[in-house]
């Protein structure tokens, strides 16, 4: 994984606290995932 792609995977995760759609950025963040292996 880039380096830039995990930031920006942390960067969502880290929003995710923030905002109460929780569920919802962890669907974004699977997708994220599958599309960066």
């Amino acid at each position: 994984m880039n380096k830039v792609v995990l930031f920006l995977a942390l960067l969502c995760a880290l929003s995710c606290n923030f905002v109460e759609a929780q569920d919802e950025c962890k669907e974004q963040f699977k997708k994220f995932k599958k599309t960066w292996k």
